[in-house]
């Protein structure tokens, strides 16, 4: 019988210490799993690292417009007395938050090569069409660049910019709405002689242009540089400091930062802008640069770059485009459609395949638009020059 208990007794030793061990192969097994699970998934006490955001990109920013790269042609936004319409607010967070044309927007974004939206929160209730532009855009962001006080986002391919200026609580100067906007250089006016040079290169369209901002703000480009700075008016006088550098001016460039930084007075008329310096004695001839929205345009023929002769292009009437935007356009040639692309050098594209070849001139225009190189602008004239610049296709708009 006492033989009996010391080997229950025994097996009941051997059980416990089993089922101890269990217990304790199930508690690292317990801990194995919960260390396996923090592996797959994020630490929640853990913070994400801070996104790097440019200092220079953090505050508050107002859209002045729409700008063209290609001339620097400027729209500025219809809802300008609006004073919180397109405005928009960068948090070292990551986050950002503003108004469009009629709704309240915020979201997230990042910053890498260029500036990216990840999210949009919003309504598009009631939002107006250059509301609607302004959201795609703000999509489509391909880079970006600080000059000082203006932010300019790239979108399209780098073809079009939104310029915003940093906003400030301070009281908009009064400025002459005549003066709002871009202005191509013409060249260079003597009062006292009379003697007028053009400026050069001729064949430049963003070369030598100047955008006046509502805020006293101004941006532009000279030959080769970007530059920026502000101006101040008084009646018809006017100051301008004109920042930038003049490394690598080429052509006029380095007469034309000269003058504009001794600009004193300034006067429209017809249209053409004089900016006047050394007294008066000399001036800068400015005109206004074309927005092609909505604008129609007729082939009107070759011309002979030297001569001048024009030669048309049959069947007549055929061979047009209208802008759908600043920069993109279509339009026909006999049978098909084309599209033009307002790039450096300018493309046009026939997107159908009816063979029209045969039809009047179509051979022609066909292989001329394959080897076009360059592209100005004259009020109401558009040239595509081909051949080294020996002949051009001109085109007449028809609705200016």
């Amino acid at each position: 019988m006492k033989a009996k208990i010391i080997l229950w007794i025994g097996a009941l030793l051997l059980i416990m210490v089993g089922m101890m061990g269990c217990e304790k192969a199930g508690e690292i097994a317990s801990d194995d799993d919960t260390n396996l699970q923090q592996q797959g998934q994020p630490n929640a006490n853990q913070s994400e690292e801070d996104p790097v955001i440019p200092t220079a990109l953090i505050g508050s920013w107002k859209l002045a417009g729409f700008v063209r790269t290609t001339d620097n042609a400027f729209e500025e936004i219809a809802s300008k007395d609006c004073a919180k319409c397109y405005t928009i607010t960068f948090l070292k967070d990551g986050t950002f938050s503003g108004y469009t044309s009629a709704n309240e927007v915020r979201g997230r974004y990042k910053v890498d090569e260029t500036l990216r939206i990840v999210k949009w929160e919003g309504t598009s209730a009631n939002e107006q069409p250059e509301g609607k532009k302004y959201v795609s855009a703000m999509h489509d962001i391909s880079r970006i660049d600080f000059m000082g006080d203006l932010l300019k986002l790239y979108y399209d391919n780098s073809q079009n910019q939104l310029l915003f200026y940093r906003k400030k609580n301070e009281t908009l100067p009064v400025i002459p709405s005549e003066l709002i906007g871009s202005w191509k250089l013409e060249g260079f006016g003597d009062t006292e002689t009379n003697a007028f040079r053009e400026a050069d290169p001729k064949d430049c369209t963003v070369c030598y242009t100047l955008i006046f901002l509502r805020n006293g703000m101004l941006t532009g480009k000279s030959s080769t540089n970007e530059m920026m700075g502000e101006y101040v008016i008084n009646e018809q006088n006017i100051k301008i400091r004109f920042g930038g550098t003049k490394k690598n001016e080429l052509f006029d460039g380095g007469k034309y930062v000269e003058a504009v930084n001794k600009i004193h007075r300034f006067e429209i008329v017809s249209q053409k802008l004089k900016l006047y310096y050394n007294g008066g004695k000399n001036y800068l001839r400015f005109k206004r640069t074309v927005q092609f929205t909505g604008t129609r345009w007729e082939l009107a023929g070759i011309v002979d770059a030297k001569t001048g002769k024009i030669t048309p292009l049959a069947p007549k009437g055929c061979y047009w485009f209208k802008f759908i935007s600043e920069t993109k356009a279509k339009g026909g040639s006999v049978l098909n459609i084309m599209a033009v692309n307002l790039t450096s050098p300018p493309f046009f594209n026939i997107e159908t395949e009816i063979g029209d070849s045969h039809n009047g001139d179509a051979a022609l225009f066909y292989r001329i638009i394959r080897t076009l190189e360059s592209y100005t602008w004259e009020e109401n004239e558009l040239k595509f020059f081909y051949d080294n610049k020996r002949y051009y296709l001109l085109y007449k708009c028809s609705n200016l």
